[in-house]
């Protein structure tokens, strides 16, 4: 056994290379993030790794436009006239808070067909690094795990938007959660995989490191059983869509057909951003 083990960890470093090298020829894509109006400087992820700070600037991209498109949405169907809540489950700095308030804004403005004068704002996490780091980004931060927030804050005032970036996956029992949301509007990113299964990957590989909610996946659905559950618990999608961890577009495809099958084994194609409403009915 320990002499497989040997082996399996030389064929890994041998391949090192070549995936750093695949990684990085998979960011060759169209450059999406001019355009955005981004202080990179405040909203950065800090890492040495250039590949993974170019990732995440395209992954926060693709949540730009989710919750531009959430927004018009929302503003479309005239959920609201004049106020709006917004509050951000797993909230890692206030970028989301960020976005959510300029976009609305903008919207508004622009198409005139509500009289917006007030969004209100608020992240939540169960660490007090994370909420530190968004109170110093000048938004309004509360550490809370998702339980006490629904038990306090998602019954106490009015909500009407929630917004969960890559955070569903991570509860013991999203069913319930999603139940007890009371709340309009529901924004989401959930890895985006072919065939569910359970999470627990340190257990799977064998790793003895303390798990706990921020490095823990619970359960890893498909889309179309996220939509099942989504259904069983009064949500509407209305809006979906997919980021993709490899280049899909010529000329770079080529290396996206590698960079797919190994995001496939390695973490996971990409991530499915989507939109839901509250059912009529449900609360």
């Amino acid at each position: 056994m320990k002499r497989m083990a040997k082996i399996v960890k030389k064929i890994k470093n041998k391949l090192k290379p070549i995936v750093r090298w695949l990684q990085m020829k998979s960011l060759d894509k169209v450059d999406l993030l001019e355009y955005l109006n981004i202080d990179w400087d405040k909203w950065d992820f800090e890492t040495d790794n250039e590949y993974i700070r170019q990732n995440m600037r395209m992954m926060r991209r693709f949540q730009y436009g989710l919750v531009n498109t959430s927004m018009f949405l929302w503003l479309m169907l005239k959920f609201t006239e004049e106020n709006l809540v917004i509050h951000d489950l797993g909230d890692a700095d206030g970028f989301h808070q960020w976005v959510a308030k300029e976009e609305a804004f903008k919207i508004a403005e622009e198409w005139k067909t509500v009289s917006l004068t007030h969004i209100k704002t608020c992240g939540y996490n169960i660490s007090q690094k994370a909420v530190d780091k968004i109170q110093a980004n000048g938004y309004n931060a509360v550490v809370r795990s998702i339980e006490n927030y629904l038990n306090i804050d998602n019954r106490t005032w009015p909500v009407d938007i929630v917004m969960m970036f890559e955070t569903l996956e991570h509860l013991e029992n999203p069913v319930h959660v999603l139940r007890s949301l009371n709340n309009k509007m529901l924004i989401l990113t959930i890895p985006y995989i072919r065939q569910s299964r359970v999470g627990f990957h340190q257990a799977r590989r064998g790793k003895t490191e303390e798990a706990t909610p921020e490095n823990l996946h619970v359960f890893e659905l498909c889309s179309k059983d996220w939509k099942l559950i989504f259904e069983h618990t009064g949500w509407r999608v209305i809006h979906e869509d997919i980021y993709y961890q490899y280049p899909r577009t010529y000329p770079h495809a080529i290396w996206g057909i590698f960079m797919k099958y190994l995001w496939r084994y390695l973490d996971y194609e990409g991530f499915w951003g989507v939109t839901l409403i509250k059912k009529i009915g449900e609360s």
